[in-house]
Parts: C-alpha cells; sequence; structure tokens
C-alpha cells in the first residue's frame, strides 16, 4: 500500500511539474532490503528519482562509504542510472541522539563525509532531545548553540570545518577509524588540521542506542602522532595519523 501511496503522489506531481526533483526512498536507516524493495517496484513501474536517502544514525560513521557504494551498486543493478549518470545520493540526518553533540563525533562524521564527497550531494546534521529536555531540532542551529545563544563545544568543530571550505581537500589515512582528522591546504599553501576522536566513553552509553543524550566520561587520552608527506607536491599532500 505504501508503495502505491507513492507511485499515485509519483505521478500527480510529474502531471503538475514535469521538472519537479523527487527524492524517495527515505529512510530511518540504511535498511537495504526495504531499498531493494523500493527499487525494484520503481523500476517495474517506469518511476524516475532525482535522489534517494536515509538517515545515519547508528555509532559507525566508518560505515558511511560502505553504505554510499552499496546504494550506488543497487541504482545501477535496478536500471535508475542514465548511463554514468545515477540519482543523488542524500544523508538526510547523521548522528546519533547519545553522542552528537561531542565535538570528537562531530569531527568523525565530517571526516567520512568529507571522504565520500564526490558521492554525495546533501547531508544534513541530525537533532534530538538534550539532557535538559530541551529540543535542539526546533532551536539553536541543531545543537551549535546554547539555549541564550552562546556557541557549544561543537559549535567550533563546525566554524573551522567551514573554515577550511575552499581549500583543497588532502588525502587524510589513520591506523584508528575513530581518530581521524580533515587535512585541508589553502592558496597559501598553509595546511589546516582537524583533528577528533569518536570514542564510546569510558562505560559505553556514548554508543548504546538511547534516544537520548547520555553522559558518560572520556576514555583516557592517547598519543597520537601526525605525520605529513609531499607537503611539497602541487596537488597532494598524504597525513597519517598513528596512534
Amino acid at each position: 500500500r505504501l508503495l502505491e501511496t507513492y507511485k499515485r503522489a509519483y505521478t500527480v506531481i510529474r502531471q503538475t511539474d514535469p521538472t519537479a526533483k523527487i527524492v524517495a526512498p527515505s529512510l530511518a536507516g540504511f535498511a537495504e532490503p526495504l531499498m531493494i524493495q523500493f527499487l525494484q517496484y520503481a523500476q517495474a513501474n517506469n518511476l524516475r528519482i532525482d535522489a534517494i536517502s536515509w538517515h545515519e544514525l547508528e555509532n559507525n560513521p566508518e560505515t558511511l562509504q560502505q553504505h554510499i557504494s552499496r546504494a550506488q551498486e543497487l541504482l545501477r543493478q535496478y536500471g535508475l542510472c542514465d548511463g554514468n549518470v545515477c540519482p543523488e545520493i542524500h544523508i538526510n540526518e547523521y548522528g546519533s541522539a547519545t553522542n552528537h553533540l561531542i565535538p570528537g563525533w562531530s569531527v568523525g562524521w565530517l571526516y567520512y563525509l568529507n571522504q565520500s564527497h564526490n558521492s554525495i550531494a546533501w547531508a544534513s546534521r541530525s537533532c534530538w532531545t538534550n539532557l535538559n529536555k530541551t529540543d535542539d531540532c526546533l532551536y539553536w542551529l541543531d545543537g551549535l548553540l546554547t539555549k541564550d545563544q552562546r556557541p557549544t563545544p561543537i559549535y567550533w568543530v563546525y566554524r573551522k570545518q567551514a573554515e577550511m571550505v575552499g581549500g583543497t581537500l588532502l588525502s587524510s589515512q589513520s591506523s584508528s577509524p575513530r581518530i581521524v582528522a580533515l587535512a585541508t591546504r589553502d592558496s597559501q599553501g598553509t595546511i589546516s588540521l582537524l583533528l577528533g576522536r569518536s570514542s564510546c566513553g569510558t562505560t559505553g552509553a556514548w554508543c548504546n542506542g538511547s534516544p537520548y543524550q547520555t553522559n558518560d566520561t572520556p576514555l583516557p587520552s592517547v598519543p597520537v602522532t601526525i605525520s605529513v608527506n609531499n607537503v611539497l607536491a602541487a596537488s597532494s599532500v598524504d597525513v597519517h595519523i598513528t596512534r
């Protein structure tokens, strides 16, 4: 019945505005069986889509590229690509409730989103109910500001990432998928790094799947070594992180 409802809405939209952009499905997570069911139906009924979308609300930002690659495979498998042009991929919410206000987790998501930047057309932060029962979906830029409009710790992550936009995105590898760095070089040759660690906390509470922000304490600090190779290269610099 849901698929039939989609078909009827699709038909009305295309009749009203043939140039309208249709994004479907919008899944609460990367649920491959549901995605396959929808794409099979779209193929069988000749329903052209402009983008597919899903939420990434688990505690595994490092699996993002795997999900994207699989979605691209399915789009080709079910004939929804026009040659090399496939529907866009939108991550319309990313980030878990338990850790969405922790700076290290924001860095992790931004790192893996940037690793996939050639494959994603759109990505948006998730928003949740916080420890004080306020809802950062309604106010405060999804948690970037406090109720009285002061910057939160994650504000500075996104501010720094915004300052890095426009620079050349550099290759960055890490020996740990949970300790990563965004790296860019600006037009003056200055290299900027945004380093973060996405840990589950000492008790694992930051990865327990709760729909609310959760209290815990960070894991003990660990030493990291950052090495920058090919720094004088014209087009690429490699950044390596080891712990």
